[in-house]
């Protein structure tokens, strides 16, 4: 999500299903309560799409817990990139960040 829409962890987070509609996210960016409509990547509507099918939660991305996902907080997700990124062996200078860079 992070390298298809450009978006900040706090962002991401909050994106619903809701937000995608017609091809697009909506979400209104917390840093400045602009609302940005974002084109829907194939790569990531196809990355998606098995992921919802887990769950009926509102917000796109939710927590292992079968019992009861529950959506991400950004500090909670930023962690679990950076520990994905350490055990993919990933140069140290692989950041959250830089996806929005990438994007």
């Amino acid at each position: 999500m992070l390298i298809n829409t450009g978006q900040r962890m706090g962002d991401i987070v909050k994106m619903a299903r809701m937000h995608i509609h017609e091809g697009e996210i909506s979400v209104a960016q917390e840093k400045t309560m602009a609302r940005v409509r974002l084109p829907l990547a194939r790569d990531l509507d196809d990355a998606l799409a098995p992921c919802l099918a887990t769950h009926d939660h509102v917000v796109l991305l939710v927590t292992r817990n079968e019992k009861k996902p529950k959506g991400w907080t950004a500090s909670g997700l930023q962690h679990l990139m950076r520990d994905a990124y350490r055990a993919a062996d990933l140069p140290d200078d692989v950041t959250n960040h830089g996806g929005r860079y990438t994007a």
